[in-house]
């Protein structure tokens, strides 16, 4: 298939593809770092007035954002805080059952983007899935739940 989303392991080969598996919203990342903005402090540092920064020399924040999720793929999504907001994902870490986005933005520090996570239905634990009483669901042939209505798409 030649749309959607690939993920491809150190092998080369698909760990995931949005055309076959369903992926979710599994819900807001929460800030977990104070933004931050990046600055040169090497051996051949020069002292930059705030002003300087702002005016000339602007790279934006760097923050940091998790989610406690047990599952193996995770996909970010940012909504920016305003229009036009230049926002970059930086990396994407799994520490465990805790997934770390870090990214950089634009504009004032308090300007920050807000951060979902989307994985896959079938990865995400039971107590994270609803189920409607009135609605679609399916299973595949090993009783797993690969479907249901009461979870948003990505």
């Amino acid at each position: 298939m030649s749309y959607g989303l690939k993920s491809y392991d150190d092998d080369g080969y698909i760990n995931l593809h949005s055309e076959y598996s369903s992926l979710v919203y599994a819900g807001e990342m929460t800030e977990s770092a104070t933004p931050v903005r990046p600055v040169y402090a090497g051996s051949n540092a020069i002292s930059i007035q705030d002003y300087e920064k702002d005016n000339n020399y602007d790279q934006g924040w760097l923050i940091q954002y998790t989610i406690d999720l047990n599952v193996d793929y995770l996909i970010p999504f940012y909504r920016p805080n305003y229009n036009g907001q230049e926002v970059g994902i930086l990396d994407v870490v799994n520490e465990g059952t805790t997934w770390v986005v870090n990214l950089v933005y634009g504009g004032a520090s308090t300007n920050k983007p807000r951060v979902f996570a989307f994985a896959p239905l079938t990865e995400l634990p039971s107590s994270q899935v609803t189920i409607n009483n009135y609605g679609a669901v399916v299973y595949d042939s090993s009783g797993d739940l690969i479907f249901t209505d009461a979870m948003q798409p990505l």
